[in-house]
């Protein structure tokens, strides 16, 4: 059985990659409106709100390994360990939770 959309050579077969998206507009004042985005694996890749964006990355496990957000840059190394480097000043903090 052949399943798909469409015929011939423009049958879309499989699984899409695309990029989904999801956007909130609340009624507070002022305005505040949130846009989420997601990987093909429903992970968060960025979340801009506001005009502040923040972005999102992921091992092939699908633990996150980073996050920028304004200025700053978190990486995440284990389960209770973070790096958050300042992009400007290039300075470091260890973040080890216990």
């Amino acid at each position: 059985m052949n399943r798909g959309m469409g015929s011939g050579p423009n049958r879309v077969m499989g699984l899409s990659t695309k990029i989904c998206a999801l956007r909130f507009t609340a009624t507070d004042a002022p305005p505040l409106t949130r846009y989420i985005g997601y990987d093909y694996c429903n992970r968060v890749t960025q979340v801009t709100e506001s005009g502040d964006v923040s972005l999102y990355t992921y091992d092939p496990s699908g633990k996150r390994v980073s996050k920028v957000e304004g200025d700053t840059t978190t990486l995440y190394f284990f389960t209770n360990y973070e790096l958050e480097i300042d992009n400007n000043t290039q300075q470091q903090t260890q973040i080890l939770y216990y």
